[in-house]
C-alpha cells in the first residue's frame, strides 16, 4: 500500500489518519465530502521458518506448514566421493545418528522436513566447520553435494547459504 495514494485525500477532508488502518486491511472509507477511498486488495503474506540447531523440528510443523521459505541447519553430511574427509567407516545412517546426538540435522533431514510441511523453498545453513563454503572448486562441489542430498528428499532445488547472502521471497500468488 502506498500511503501517498490516500494521505492527500484524508488531509483534504480533515479525516483522522487512523482510517489508514482500515484502508490497510483492504476496507473502504467514506470521507466527509462523500468521496470513498478503497484500500488495496488483500494478498497473502509470506511465511519464513528459520530453524536453529534441531534434530527434531516436529513441534513447529503446525506453524511451519506451507512456508514460503525454510532455512534449516544441515550441520553434518555423508559425502563419499565428494568430500575427501568422509570416513570410509561412516554411512548416511551413522552420520545422522551422530548429528542427532549433538542436536543437529543432516541435509536429508532438512529435505524431509521441508517436503513434509510443503515448503516452497529450502535454504540450508549452519554447516560443519569441515565445509569451508568458500569459492574454491572443491568447496563449491561439497556445498552442491550437500544441497543435492537435501534436494533428493525435498523434491525441489535447494540452496546452501553463504555469509552475507540475500534472497528475495516472492509472494506465492505472484510467482
Amino acid at each position: 500500500m502506498n500511503p501517498q495514494d490516500y494521505i492527500p485525500h484524508i488531509k483534504r477532508t480533515n479525516t483522522p489518519l487512523s482510517v489508514m488502518r482500515l484502508l490497510q486491511r483492504g476496507q473502504s472509507v467514506e470521507l466527509s465530502d462523500g468521496s470513498v477511498l478503497h484500500g488495496p486488495p488483500r494478498r497473502p503474506g509470506r511465511k519464513v521458518v528459520i530453524l536453529g540447531d534441531t534434530f527434531d523440528p516436529s513441534p513447529v510443523i503446525p506453524l511451519a506448514m506451507k512456508a514460503d521459505l525454510v532455512i534449516h541447519e544441515a550441520t553434518n553430511a555423508h559425502l563419499p566421493g565428494v568430500d575427501p574427509t568422509t570416513k570410509s567407516t561412516d554411512s548416511h545412517q551413522s552420520v545422522e545418528t551422530r548429528a542427532k546426538s549433538r542436536g543437529h540435522s543432516t541435509p536429508q533431514m532438512a529435505g524431509v522436513f521441508a517436503k513434509q510441511i510443503q515448503a516452497r523453498r529450502l535454504v540450508l545453513n549452519h554447516f560443519s566447520a569441515r565445509y569451508s563454503g568458500g569459492d574454491t572448486e572443491d568447496a563449491i562441489k561439497i556445498m552442491q553435494g550437500i544441497a543435492d542430498l537435501a534436494a533428493h528428499e525435498f523434491g525441489r532445488e535447494v540452496q546452501c547459504a553463504k555469509d552475507f547472502m540475500s534472497l528475495d521471497i516472492g509472494f506465492a500468488d505472484l510467482e
